[in-house]
């Protein structure tokens, strides 16, 4: 049974190296907190502060990792803006333009997930490729006509819509992992079918 599922006294009892109880600060713990075990166990002050010298340098590895990957998307251009807005949405005419070249093949030669508007059964539907590189859920909003685009996978990912009957469609912005985007829906295109596409984002060096 691993340490972060005993109760306090019995890790103590295990007598926690500090590698295991960076572990523990790591994987978290339901019944303790790493605090409370450095608080109460009876390890030498030296391991005590040992183990406080990781934990801190791990959180600053994190911190400044965080930071460096959100100022480089940033001034490359990849993080999403905060919506998608109906004057986005483009007439399937539009696609045919050389403009539209990069991007025509998300939705002309991507296979996609159909999913209903908010009248049907599910307001949430999860879509992945074949490969499973990329996974994307789209949620309905509740009070608003738009709905959430939502990166569940582990790469960063381009997604379009199309609307089924009329055929209009839109592009969203690349999306990281654990990123979300809201889609403002243009009244033609929110009742029916709606598609989405999804496929790895790949930048040309």
């Amino acid at each position: 049974m691993p340490l972060s599922a005993l109760p306090l006294q019995e890790i103590l009892r295990h007598k926690p190296t500090p590698l295991d109880l960076n572990r523990l600060a790591s994987t978290g713990s339901e019944h303790i907190s790493l605090s409370e075990v450095l608080l109460f166990s009876n390890l030498p002050t030296k391991k005590k502060q040992k183990v406080e010298r990781m934990i801190m340098i791990k959180h600053y590895k994190s911190m400044i990792t965080l930071w460096m990957t959100s100022l480089i998307a940033n001034r490359l251009g990849f993080l999403p803006e905060d919506s998608v807005e109906v004057r986005h949405w483009c007439s399937p005419r539009e696609l045919l333009q050389p403009r539209y070249n990069p991007v025509r093949s998300l939705i002309t030669d991507t296979v996609g997930m159909q999913f209903t508007d908010r009248s049907g059964p599910e307001w949430a539907f999860f879509h992945e490729t074949e490969d499973h590189a990329a996974r994307a859920q789209f949620q309905w909003c509740d009070s608003e006509q738009a709905g959430l685009i939502h990166n569940v996978g582990k790469t960063e990912i381009l997604y379009g819509l199309r609307h089924e009957r009329t055929s209009y469609w839109v592009i969203g912005s690349p999306l990281l992992p654990g990123q979300t985007q809201v889609v403002h829906f243009p009244d033609r295109c929110f009742k029916g079918k709606n598609w989405l596409y999804i496929r790895t984002a790949v930048y040309k060096k």
